[in-house]
């Protein structure tokens, strides 16, 4: 995911919308809202980043039978 290069390089306005984008494409994949929750701890957002967090979290609780 290029989210992660931009976020290693501390351009993380620019990997939030990349992030963002991924997150719009595929609203079921955990995965992408983890790293978004990322992002928003680096952009002193807790609030976005514990929600993120938290849809992670729900779905990978569906995913287990």
């Amino acid at each position: 995911i290029r989210c992660k290069a931009m976020t290693e390089m501390r351009q993380y306005a620019q990997a939030l919308q990349e992030i963002s984008e991924a997150v719009r494409l595929q609203p079921n994949v955990a995965m992408f809202y983890d790293e978004r929750a990322l992002v928003y701890d680096n952009l002193n957002d807790p609030a976005r980043a514990r929600a993120d967090r938290e849809t992670a979290t729900a779905l990978l609780r569906q995913r287990i039978p």
